[in-house]
């Protein structure tokens, strides 16, 4: 009974993980825009300092369960010699 419902956490972690990897397009897109519109064009937005802001805290969180669900995250040595 626990087995199926951490397949079914993991599942919904793998899941949450690809989708939102997607918002890194959008913080990209978001960045750009802004530094176009701040060093070519003299108007900077305030809209796209919150989207990249926002977008990147998202893919903080929710990225985080998907990357140590996968294992991917980078071990400091000294932490996990014995």
């Amino acid at each position: 009974m626990v087995d199926k419902f951490l397949n079914i956490v993991d599942s919904i972690s793998i899941w949450t993980g690809k989708t939102t990897s997607w918002l890194t397009l959008l913080a990209i897109f978001a960045s750009v825009y802004e530094i176009i519109a701040r060093y070519v064009f003299i108007r900077p937005t305030a809209w796209a300092t919150e989207v990249l802001l926002f977008g990147c805290a998202v893919l903080y969180v929710i990225g985080g369960a998907w990357t140590l669900q996968e294992k991917k995250h980078v071990r400091i040595d000294f932490l996990y010699e014995k």
